[in-house]
């Protein structure tokens, strides 16, 4: 992968590990998989792979006719939309308002400002004080 294109696909890895932790979600069960066109990067999946230390593949459609990973992240929104219209079929939808049961809502942004990386167990340090170095 040429440097100019790894700096900014870390950037972007980064930008998403910055919303994982944000929605506290900062433990990944099962590992990372890569979709779409950016899975057909060459060295992504090492890429990614060097900045955790979770499993990470590369995910390609089964579909007949369909084996490309550009094609999954539409494969997977039809396929979401077909089982969330057969669900509809067994759930009724109440639209009346119910004060009693309403939640407060917690802005993410009155949180503690943690580090960008606190939290993200499995983030390999030594890649990340690396990458750190390369954005000074």
């Amino acid at each position: 992968m040429s440097d100019f294109i790894e700096a900014r696909v870390e950037e972007i890895f980064f930008e998403v590990f910055d919303v994982l932790q944000d929605l506290g979600l900062t433990k990944v069960n099962g590992g990372f998989i890569v979709t779409g066109g950016s899975a057909n990067l060459l060295g992504v999946k090492e890429l990614l792979s060097d900045m955790v230390s979770e499993k990470v593949r590369i995910h390609t459609p089964s579909q007949m006719g369909i084996r490309k990973p550009e094609f999954s992240s539409a494969i997977s929104t039809i396929s979401s939309s077909i089982a969330f219209d057969e669900l509809l079929d067994y759930v009724t939808i109440n639209y009346h308002d119910n004060e009693e049961t309403e939640e407060d809502v917690i802005d993410v942004k009155d949180k503690d400002n943690e580090s960008k990386l606190g939290g993200f167990y499995w983030l390999n340090v030594k890649q990340t004080k690396k990458i750190l170095m390369k954005m000074k």
